[in-house]
C-alpha cells in the first residue's frame, strides 16, 4: 500500500538528504485538543511521537492548504513499509539472547541513561501504524488509558494518539506511533517503579522529536506530486534533488492544477 504526506519543498529536500523522516511530540502538532487530553493526572501524549500521513489517493485540497504551503509544496508517495530495520546487538543495558524480529531503531537507541523507547517494530501495527478514529468526545477515549492501582499503574497507549474530534475527518490521517518515557539512569531492578514515577509526575523528555530512518530502496521508488501552485522552477528543483538522491524518483504535476487558486 502507498501512503502520502504533505509537506514543503524544503522538508523534502532534508528527507532525501538525511533519509529520515521526522516524529513530532503529540503535544507538539496542530490539534491543540489532541495535545491536551489527560488520563488520570497523566500528560500521555508528551511521551508519544507522531508521523502524520494518509491512505487517500485523491488530491485533498485542505491539505494542500494546510500542510504544504497552499499549493506551493509537494506531496510524498512512499511505499507503507518503508522504515530501515537494525540487527539487535548487544548494549549496556541489554544483551540480546534471540533475535525475534528486527527493531526499527538501533537498541543503544532504544534504552539510554534518560530515557527508553516502547513498541519500536513494525509488527507492532495495532501501535506503531494505525488508522485515526474520529469521535466526538476524543477525551472520552484516552480517559482510560492511565489506570491505577495497589501496584502501581497499567498503561494503554494504544488509545493515545488514536482519536481525533469530528472535524478533523477532512484528513483521512493514518500515523506512525512511538513511545518515549524519561527513565532518568534507570537499571533493570527499578526501571518499572522509575517509569510509573516519572508519567505520574509528568516529567519531561530531553527532546521533543525524532527521525526514523528510511530504507534506500524505497526511497528510490519515491514519487512526488507537485502542488498545483508550483512553478517550473520547483519542478526542475525537485527533479534535480530526486535525481541526486535517489536511482528512479519521479515528479509529476498536481491533477488540480489550473483549476483551483489557492489564497
Amino acid at each position: 500500500m502507498k501512503l502520502y504526506h504533505y509537506t514543503s519543498i524544503e522538508t523534502l529536500a532534508l528527507i532525501l538528504k538525511n533519509k529520515t523522516i521526522k516524529f513530532n511530540r503529540l503535544d507538539a502538532v496542530d490539534d491543540l485538543e489532541e495535545a491536551g487530553y489527560t488520563s488520570n493526572g497523566a500528560q500521555l501524549g508528551k511521551y508519544m511521537f507522531v508521523s502524520c500521513w494518509t491512505k487517500s489517493t485523491e488530491e485533498n485540497i485542505a491539505l494542500w492548504s494546510m500542510y504544504a504551503e497552499k499549493g506551493k509544496g509537494i506531496r510524498i508517495e512512499l511505499d507503507e513499509d518503508m522504515f530501515y530495520e537494525y540487527k539487535a546487538e548487544d548494549t549496556q543495558y541489554v544483551k540480546v539472547v534471540k533475535q525475534m524480529e528486527n527493531p526499527l531503531m538501533p537498541l543503544s537507541e532504544i534504552i539510554r541513561d534518560d530515557y527508553i523507547f516502547f513498541t519500536p517494530l513494525k509488527s507492532s501495527y495495532n501501535f506503531f501504524q494505525r488508522d485515526v478514529v474520529y469521535v466526538d468526545y476524543p477525551n472520552e477515549k484516552v480517559k482510560d488509558a492511565l489506570i491505577w492501582h495497589n501496584d502501581g499503574c497499567n498503561i494503554d497507549f494504544s488509545l493515545v494518539g488514536k482519536y481525533k474530534r469530528t472535524h478533523w475527518k477532512f484528513q483521512e490521517e493514518t500515523r506512525f506511533s512511538l513511545v518515549a518515557i524519561p527513565c532518568n539512569k534507570c537499571k533493570s531492578a527499578d526501571i518499572s517503579s522509575k517509569i510509573i514515577y516519572n508519567i505520574e509526575n509528568n516529567i519531561e523528555l530531553p527532546f521533543k522529536e525524532y527521525y526514523l530512518k528510511l530504507k534506500q530502496k524505497v526511497l528510490d521508488n519515491i514519487i512526488i506530486r507537485l502542488g498545483c501552485s508550483c512553478t517550473e522552477a520547483d519542478y526542475i528543483i525537485i527533479e534535480t534533488l530526486l535525481n541526486k538522491y535517489t536511482n528512479n524518483g519521479k515528479v509529476e504535476k498536481s491533477k488540480l492544477a489550473g483549476t483551483i487558486k489557492m489564497k
